[in-house]
């Protein structure tokens, strides 16, 4: 019963994935958001591959990994787009917040790589080593991704900015994705812990935290695909979105 919820779970995420793209190209905001239209094509892409190498693949396994590493790029970048409609309005502390993410990302990049080149052993495959640099960089991108956001909401409600509709729906938008990103870490590392005593155990508390997880996301794509708008004229919006 858990695994077909799963699967249904899964499927929906994925008609979700294309609505939103399909919604971002309807209203033209890939020529003001590419990054976040380059976000979406990712997701797209990845359940297509998803589709037919099948989720449970050793092969599919394998490209998950590697999406890790994508993702810790495309997230930040998504992170500093979504304000592309209020850039003269906070381009000054948005870069600023940016110069501090991109060296927190060079840190943990290098300190993932350190970590993943001392621990395990010399006869453990290669992907083991790809899986421990993949995970710390990762997690590295959601955390950087997310302290960004922080910053760029201490200082617009310093400078009392009022901010565009779309801004402001993205703001939400991946605040909330890099928070469910960043619990499925956290469930992740906890899961590797419990693995080793009641592996059992683990790969039901794995189902459950991915429907949890999956149907989170699900219900903020799909209030973003309602929320979004045609980027206006003059690339301002006076009422936010509830």
């Amino acid at each position: 019963m858990l695994s077909q919820i799963t699967l249904w779970t899964e499927r929906a995420g994925m008609l979700f994935d294309l609505v939103l793209l399909v919604r971002i190209l309807a209203l033209k905001l890939r020529r003001t958001y590419t990054f976040i239209t380059l976000y979406a094509l990712m997701g797209i892409f990845y359940d297509a591959l998803a589709l037919l190498m099948g989720i449970d693949s050793p092969e599919f396994r394998g490209i998950g990994i590697l999406s890790k590493l994508i993702y810790a790029i495309v997230f930040p970048l998504a992170s500093w787009d979504l304000f592309e409609e209020a850039k003269l309005t906070v381009d000054k502390v948005r870069k600023m917040a940016m110069s501090r993410m991109l060296t927190s990302l060079l840190l943990i990049s290098l300190w993932g790589l350190l970590i993943a080149a001392f621990t395990g052993t010399d006869e453990g495959p290669q992907s083991q080593y790809l899986m421990r640099v993949s995970l710390i960089v990762w997690t590295g991108a959601i955390a950087a991704s997310i302290a960004f956001l922080w910053v760029m909401r201490k200082g617009i409600k310093l400078n009392h900015w009022e901010l565009p509709w779309n801004t402001v729906v993205w703001y939400r938008f991946f605040g909330l994705i890099l928070l469910a990103e960043a619990a499925s870490c956290a469930l992740g590392l906890t899961l590797q812990f419990i693995h080793t005593s009641s592996p059992a155990l683990a790969e039901q508390i794995a189902e459950i935290g991915d429907v949890v997880i999956d149907g989170f996301g699900i219900l903020i794509t799909a209030w973003c695909v309602y929320k979004l708008r045609a980027v206006p004229s003059d690339a301002k919006v006076e009422n936010a979105p509830a």
